[in-house]
């Protein structure tokens, strides 16, 4: 056995390797548990040789205040010196330590990795299977962990269905309470006849007056349009008249009495057509206008149609008119 004058490597009862420099050839007091071997025997004195004597003593000082972090449960202070202590020199247990520090800091991710680091480093490290032993068990807990982080997730959120409202139902109508001395109820499969005709309101006998005075209005007014027309005929036809002398005498023709004929013959038109329809209308409305006192028509037969008038303009030699019918 190669017997190292400057590194050694041992764990102690905490778990973790120490790294002690030896003093004239012997290993330094105080280092107990399991003695880390590693595969090639020569590595470790050749790597140790390699390193400064500045080297050597920092890596020490990272070591010692690793392990003093270690001690009082400061594992992330802890993990960031035995890590740059591994940069210095390089050694595998202090990837281990690394390792140790992660599973004491429940971080078991981490600690996995630098497990399985260190036995590739030290693949026949006398404390690899414990080593096997902690990844098993590291990684029943990771998958423990993952299956409760799983469950306690909720599930996404997903759109309510869409919910119809149904269509309002409308009520039956209620049938009016039957007046005093009717005994019994309605039939509700036949309608109920009117008791007698209904009473006329008061000032609506007779003919309604709004509608006489417009009826009259109306005639009025088809008389005025009528006047109207005959008077523009009559413009028109000296327009004409006119016209056709100059010609005759061989006068210079005028635009101007030819525009005003047209103008005059126009208007004849429109006058006549609004005489026709206004007095036509006015007159159906006095010959039908009937009294307020008829029986109204029960109230299941269907209103009947408005009344409609229909106006068509006819014009003939020399005279204009027009035709209008009505429907009611």
């Amino acid at each position: 056995m190669i017997r190292l004058k400057t590194l050694g490597h041992v764990a102690n009862r905490s778990g973790f390797a120490r790294s002690g420099f030896a003093r004239a050839g012997g290993v330094r007091a105080g280092c107990l548990g399991l003695l880390v071997l590693l595969a090639v025997a020569g590595g470790p004195a050749a790597r140790a040789a390699e390193l400064t004597p500045q080297q050597k003593l920092e890596m020490k000082q990272l070591y010692e205040r690793a392990t003093r972090a270690y001690d009082v449960g400061k594992y992330n202070e802890a993990i960031e010196e035995y890590q740059k202590a591994y940069e210095i020199g390089g050694d595998p247990p202090m990837l281990y330590n690394i390792a140790q520090a992660y599973r004491l800091n429940d971080q078991p991710n981490e600690a996995l990795r630098f497990y399985r680091r260190y036995l590739q480093r030290a693949p026949s490290a006398r404390n690899r299977e414990d080593v096997e032993r902690k990844i098993a068990d590291l990684e029943k807990t990771v998958e423990e962990r993952r299956k409760a982080a799983a469950v306690a997730t909720p599930p996404p959120l997903t759109a309510p269905p869409l919910v119809t409202s149904p269509s309002p139902v409308v009520p039956a109508p209620v049938p009016a309470p039957p007046p005093a001395g009717l005994v019994g109820p309605p039939s509700p499969q036949s309608p109920v006849a009117p008791l007698g005709p209904v009473p006329a309101a008061p000032g609506d006998e007779g003919p309604s007056r709004a509608r006489t005075i417009v009826s009259w209005s109306l005639v009025g007014a088809g008389v005025l349009c009528g006047a109207g027309a005959v008077v523009a005929g009559l413009i028109a036809r000296g327009k004409s008249n006119d016209i056709t002398n100059m010609s005759a005498m061989g006068a210079t023709f005028d635009p101007t009495i030819e525009h005003a004929g047209k103008v005059a013959n126009a208007v004849t038109i429109g006058l006549g057509i609004a005489a026709g329809a206004l007095g036509a209308t006015g007159v159906i409305l006095l010959l039908t206008g009937g009294s307020s006192t008829e029986t109204p028509a029960p109230a299941t037969s269907p209103p009947p149609p408005p009344p409609t008038a229909m106006v068509a303009p006819w014009i003939g030699n020399g005279l204009v008119g027009a035709g209008a019918g009505f429907r009611f």
